[in-house]
């Protein structure tokens, strides 16, 4: 029985989860451990690479396939398979840096009680270089600045990208809530679970993955919308987080002001990232509200249009006109 089994939940990320297979593979000597594929109804042949790569290496591979269900249901399968005591939840977009699975496997021998977990850091990767946008977006999202006691990270930062749990205290609090089909808020969800049921969330920042995600603006603030709907399911459960704003007057002010500034052609760093910061904010903001008030979510922003189209014409809020959709050396093929 393998000490450690990792869980990577995929759809149509061939190339990426190849690439995050492949560094798997070379930490193969590093941790008795093994990984399970649970491919969420893919159609650009993911299964059967995965099937080959499964065949071929040192890496005890299985492929789990299920219709398209969503990530936490995704996840729930991995876990169902294993038979190790400790589960490390990866994405398929996030290959691990040399070490990675040997500082998990390392953390839970030596902290073998049930509640005992560990959190690792997640990093943009240098190839291709991320843009100014993205550095801003991955430091907002992934608070790690905010841990001020490694050794209590707090269920609210349980980053499925890279964070390892035992397999009993997963199977006590019945897993991910399933009922939360997109990837949005369902890590966080079943992490502050696991708080409640005890859970010591540790963090070791020498535990990398490299997050290989392009994004520019736009694409952002349309996304965020969309995850804002998944926040009403999570401040459902969990009242004391904290809940977003209703989009009002003060909103249309800021959005005012800040569109002013933008079109008289100020470009200062600070006001890149405070408009940015505005305009991911407003779009989840939007996207919380409209579930709560049972409002079809509609596209793009209600507060601040104008200040979006000025804001993505800004060449650090786009991505290269020729950007890889994927990182090199592809280990699946």
């Amino acid at each position: 029985m393998p000490d450690l089994t990792v869980v990577i939940p995929t759809r149509d990320r061939r190339s990426i989860l190849g690439q995050t297979l492949g560094r798997l593979e070379e930490q193969a000597g590093d941790a008795s451990f093994d990984v399970k594929v649970v491919d969420d109804g893919s159609t650009d042949g993911s299964p059967e690479a995965v099937r080959r790569c499964a065949g071929s290496g040192r890496l005890d591979i299985e492929l789990i396939e299920q219709p398209g269900r969503g990530p936490a249901a995704a996840r729930n399968r991995g876990v169902a398979a294993t038979r190790a005591p400790v589960c490390l939840f990866l994405n398929d977009d996030t290959p691990p840096r040399a070490g990675l699975v040997g500082r998990h496997a390392a953390f839970h021998a030596r902290r073998p009680e049930p509640e005992a977990a560990l959190l690792g850091a997640i990093a943009l990767p240098a190839d291709p270089p991320p843009t100014p946008f993205m550095r801003w977006l991955h430091d907002a999202h992934f608070d790690y600045a905010g841990i001020e006691d490694h050794e209590r990270a707090g269920g609210g930062r349980f980053f499925t990208a890279n964070v390892s749990v035992k397999t009993e205290l997963v199977n006590r609090v019945d897993g991910f809530d399933e009922r939360m089909g997109a990837a949005a808020y369902e890590d966080i969800e079943f992490g502050l679970r696991l708080e409640a049921a005890g859970m010591r969330l540790a963090y070791d920042p020498e535990a990398v993955v490299e997050h290989f995600h392009p994004e520019d603006l736009e694409s952002a603030i349309e996304r965020l919308r969309r995850a804002g709907r998944w926040l009403a399911p999570l401040v459902e459960r969990h009242p004391d987080w904290p809940v977003p704003r209703r989009p009002g007057a003060r909103h249309r002010i800021k959005a005012a002001a800040l569109t002013g500034l933008a079109a008289s052609g100020a470009r200062s760093t600070a006001l890149r990232r405070e408009i940015w910061r505005f305009l991911c904010h407003e779009a989840s903001r939007e996207g919380y509200w409209s579930a709560v008030e049972d409002r079809p979510p509609g596209t793009g922003l209600r507060i601040g249009r104008r200040l979006a189209r000025l804001a993505i014409r800004d060449d650090d809020a786009r991505l290269p006109a020729v950007h890889p959709n994927s990182m090199p050396r592809d280990r699946v093929q």
